[in-house]
């Protein structure tokens, strides 16, 4: 976590928050997966009408105090926290996106940025996808946005392959970067996207150390709010299937080149068993197996609306968890009972009578 040429986020400094110091805070993790990150944004959409059917009406990125993602968790965290012109509004001036825009983000230019993939031998030598589409697109969305004109502490994660180290972005910190360069730091998949060359850095996508990111997360945290009470996290996955061998048949050298996929499903498993010891961190994960393997690269329109499908389902199947969560996080919104002060009456107060008699 210490890299000596980035300042690691356990120094950030505290940013205090609009509540008291030992109030509860409320974080959003979203996990990275390439297109199946339309599955959070489905997700996000029941969690959003459960907070309707409370009489919470704010917009996803104003409800929580922090968000945090990884890759296309990454993308989707920096939409709703940070203005863009996906978000503008009818005076043409950047805005925070809705949950439905960024679903047809995913339907309307997945296939533009997962365009002409690279075959053959020359696969071998350069990554799958050219980033000029990718950029153009992160350009054209954030133009000149700063990563500290976002509206709440937000948290993307990336990797330092230079030094060879985790390369968290906080927007309360990294705020020389622009948002585009953060996203497109988060999405520089290996094999898939270049990395992109920040100072002289090559930053990958942080799923190689955190697609979940919700042990950074609480970290960062703890480390803006150390007073609260506790951390209650609510990690939205992408349902990638666990990478598993059929068979002893099937195994071998050439079985491992999915090796990272191992990688990743262990990284993952690993982080929600450790979430659930830390005894100040209350955390809700979402998360169930695709029934089928769809590519973190498939922006087939079928494919897409498949996943979108399950990602509603997946919603209503944790609607109760859903609800729970939602129950603490309106209830730490209600302003704090102000303590009632006496008023002057020229005569003894109530408590100052009651003590005399008392003492007597």
């Amino acid at each position: 976590m210490k890299n000596p040429v980035y300042p690691s986020i356990d120094r950030i400094e505290m940013t205090p928050g609009p509540k008291s110091a030992g109030s509860d805070r409320f974080v959003l993790c979203l996990d990275g997966g390439g297109m199946r990150g339309i599955i959070s944004t489905a997700v996000l959409e029941e969690f959003t009408d459960v907070l309707r059917s409370m009489g919470f009406n704010r917009p996803v990125g104003e409800t929580f105090d922090m968000v945090a993602g990884t890759s296309t968790g990454g993308l989707i965290a920096c939409a709703l926290t940070c203005p863009s012109i996906l978000g503008a509004g009818q005076d043409g001036k950047p805005g925070l996106v809705s949950l439905h825009k960024l679903a047809s983000v995913y339907l309307e230019h997945g296939d533009e940025i997962f365009a002409d993939p690279v075959h053959g031998i020359r696969s071998t030598f350069t990554d799958k996808y050219s980033v000029e589409n990718l950029e153009r697109l992160l350009m054209g969305w954030y133009g000149a946005a700063r990563f500290s004109d976002c509206v709440l502490p937000t948290l993307i994660m990336g990797y330092d392959v230079t030094e060879g180290t985790p390369f968290p972005m906080a927007s309360t910190q990294n705020t020389d970067m622009a948002t585009w360069e953060v996203c497109r730091c988060t999405s520089a998949a290996p094999t898939y996207f270049a990395p992109f060359n920040h100072e002289g850095h090559l930053i990958v996508d942080g799923g190689v150390v955190a697609n979940n990111p919700s042990l950074y997360a609480y970290q960062y945290a703890r480390s803006m709010w150390p007073d609260s009470r506790r951390i209650h996290i609510l990690s939205v996955g992408t349902s990638s299937a666990v990478y598993r061998y059929k068979s002893m048949a099937s195994y071998g050298i050439s079985s491992w080149t999915g090796v990272h996929k191992v990688f990743a499903s262990a990284q993952m498993q690993t982080v929600d068993e450790t979430m659930q010891f830390i005894p100040d961190a209350l955390y809700t994960r979402i998360y169930r197996e695709l029934d089928s393997e769809i590519e973190m690269d498939d922006a087939s329109e079928a494919s897409l609306r498949t996943l979108q499908d399950f990602g509603r389902e997946l919603g209503r199947e944790f609607r109760p968890q859903l609800e729970q969560f939602a129950r603490a996080l309106v209830a730490s919104k209600a302003p704090e009972p102000s303590v009632p002060q006496e008023i002057p009456t020229g005569k003894p107060g109530l408590w100052a009578r009651l003590k005399s008699w008392l003492g007597k």
